[in-house]
């Protein structure tokens, strides 16, 4: 009985432990180095925790297809970056995925409140937009920059703004409190700011549908008065955020249409807009030659070198990256690697989708927030390679196995509900 005991307590600290790290994987992303690592560090080790002691719960069938994608993917793209004898380092970078499997068996066992989620993403969104208002204002940098490198931080920070906004719906049906309403917003707004004072015009370039996607899921809590206020609001932010100076949007749009004129007219100079058009151009001239496996990443780089040196490209930066996925991947890694790819953003679009009409609000904002991570990916991925550093490779793949552990858990509870009451829904439906 005394085993049993110290069994059960040391079981409960490890769940309180859990809380603490399903709330960590948001609040500290992006204010403390490295802070996007430290929630999904200690749900880690406590899945692995959970494997050694042999409490870990089953993975349901959807999360070993899910784990299976991402396998196939750190794997498959592992193998790529061996073969063309890149440096350790570079072999390791894609095995993230192995992270998924100990936090999604963590939150399944230990099946902290998806309340906790939202929460720690608002609260990081608020502290991330303070701070970028700080650099940007009081510093006076041109560009907010965080930790991490200032396009990271501009995505990472509109993630968590956007996940604050659908908490808002998560808690739609929960007694109504206004400190954690008004956390919710002010994360909203602090995400959307740190986006904005970034100057990263990438995760621009998706917020119509993201907007569409917001506006889809809101819509049937709404009454028709108050979706003309938010529709009528929203209207009002975006024509402040272009028009207002300070927000640096202006001059950001500014200066690519600048860029672009200029090269209409002949004037190969410029800042950011024309260098990736022509990485972009010797990507797509050095794919045909090594279609099926790619450059590799040394390869690429000698290459460029090459041309450079011998006046073939008009491109002058010493970039590793052509600044956009799926080009990077497949330059670099062929058509092998671009299936990867697109296996990686298909599988968890696919397992989320399936939730977007969930008559449960709950289960309706967690599956549209699962979707929005690689949707978002997908966009970040036009102008930028997320992959290509560690705090875009932790937060793909960690935040997907979260939250779609959290959906399988919300899942089994409204089935739960559905058997008990059979008149509350058609939620059980949404997985069946």
């Amino acid at each position: 009985m005394v085993v049993k005991s110290t069994e059960s307590r040391g079981f409960r600290s490890m769940q309180g432990l859990s809380l603490l790290a399903l709330f960590m994987v948001g609040a500290p992303s992006l204010v403390l180095a490295s802070g996007y690592n430290w929630g999904p560090t200690l749900l880690g080790l406590l899945g692995l925790g959970l494997w050694l002691t042999r409490r870990a719960q089953p993975l349901p069938a959807e999360a070993r297809t899910l784990l299976a994608a991402f396998l196939v993917f750190g794997v498959g793209q592992s193998l790529l970056a061996a073969w063309h004898g890149q440096a350790a380092r570079h072999v390791a970078g894609w095995l993230h995925f192995l992270s998924a499997v100990p936090m999604l068996v963590a939150v399944l066992t230990f099946r902290p409140p998806a309340g906790l989620w939202f929460m720690g993403a608002a609260l990081g969104g608020l502290l991330s937009g303070a701070w970028a208002g700080w650099q940007k204002w009081v510093l006076g940098l041109d560009r907010a920059l965080g930790h991490t490198y200032v396009i990271q931080f501009g995505d990472i920070g509109l993630l968590l703004g956007l996940m604050a906004v659908l908490g808002l719906l998560y808690f739609h049906d929960a007694p109504r409190h206004r400190g954690r309403s008004l956390l919710l917003l002010a994360g909203a707004a602090g995400g959307l700011l740190t986006s904005l004072l970034s100057g990263s015009r990438g995760g621009w370039i998706g917020l119509p549908l993201v907007a569409w996607l917001l506006w889809r899921t809101f819509r049937p809590v709404l009454a028709p008065e108050l979706r003309r206020r938010v529709l009528l609001l929203t209207l009002l932010l975006v024509s402040a955020v272009v028009l207002v100076p300070q927000t640096g949007v202006q001059s950001r749009i500014g200066q690519a249409y600048d860029e672009l004129h200029r090269l209409a007219q002949g004037d190969n100079s410029g800042g950011s807009v024309v260098p990736r058009l022509y990485m972009w151009r010797m990507a797509l001239q050095l794919t045909p030659e090594r279609p099926l496996l790619g450059w590799g990443q040394d390869g690429f780089e000698a290459e460029r070198e090459r041309q450079q040196q011998a006046g073939e490209t008009k491109l002058r930066l010493k970039t590793s990256h052509v600044h956009n996925e799926m080009l990077d991947t497949l330059v670099k890694h062929g058509l092998v690697g671009s299936l990867l790819l697109l296996l990686l953003y298909a599988v968890p679009i696919g397992v989320f989708a399936r939730g977007m009409n969930a008559e449960d609000h709950a289960l309706r904002a967690l599956a549209v927030a699962g979707l929005l991570v690689p949707l978002l990916f997908i966009d970040f991925g036009l102008s930028q390679t997320m992959f290509g550093r560690n705090s875009g490779r932790v937060v793909y793949f960690a935040w997907i196995p979260i939250l779609h552990a959290l959906y399988l858990i919300r899942h089994d509870q409204v089935r739960s509900l559905a058997s008990a009451m059979p008149g509350y829904g058609r939620q059980s439906e949404v997985m069946s």
